[in-house]
């Protein structure tokens, strides 16, 4: 009797090693896992400032030829994927990723995405920015002088809300179509 009841000791505690190894690998996979999530959430982010650039009117227009200048301001794994989805031209002018050290050179952007690195800058980068210059943040803000267009991760998804003060202030003409994805508008959030 007592050999039978060691094997079912041995058994349990091989069952109970086996599950801490799985335990152990599961939780290595983990970050990994949090790791896809950033860049799945910045690649969501990467097509959405894309998108963007087709759904507002500047005003005045733009050229139709040339480059696109495209700038990130702060630290973000966007910049990288930016680079890879922005190898078609968007109203018939070429992509051009940049990375910014210094805010005030932004006037020699188009679009100028603020990371959220700079959350604590957004209102004087947005009053500095010059005019014709459409800011796309990832910092939540429904004031009325951060940037035209902010990301927000709601729910494990990406939505964004447009500011049409700051809109105006720059210059640029949201589309209806671009309202009409808006999860927000003006700080207002819309019914689903």
């Amino acid at each position: 009797m007592r050999v039978i009841s060691t094997r079912r000791c041995w058994r349990s505690r091989g069952s109970l090693g086996i599950l801490l190894v799985l335990a152990a690998v599961f939780a290595s996979v983990t970050p990994g896992h949090a790791g896809v999530t950033t860049i799945s959430e910045y690649r969501t982010k990467g097509s959405y400032l894309l998108n963007f650039i087709r759904l507002v009117e500047w005003r005045p227009p733009r050229p139709i030829a040339g480059v696109l200048p495209v700038c990130v301001f702060g630290e973000s794994p966007i910049g990288p994927i930016l680079d890879e989805l922005a190898s078609a031209p968007i109203k018939g002018r070429q992509v051009v990723v940049q990375r910014l050290a210094d805010a005030r050179k932004a006037g020699a952007c188009e679009v100028l995405f603020i990371t959220e690195s700079r959350w604590n800058e957004i209102d004087s980068i947005a009053r500095t920015v010059p005019s014709g210059v459409l800011t796309v943040s990832e910092i939540n803000t429904d004031d009325m002088v951060g940037a035209v267009i902010n990301f927000v991760v709601e729910n494990d998804h990406v939505v964004f809300g447009v500011n049409l003060n700051a809109a105006a202030r720059e210059h640029i003409e949201p589309t209806t179509r671009l309202l009409a994805l808006a999860r927000a508008i003006d700080g207002q959030r819309k019914r689903k």
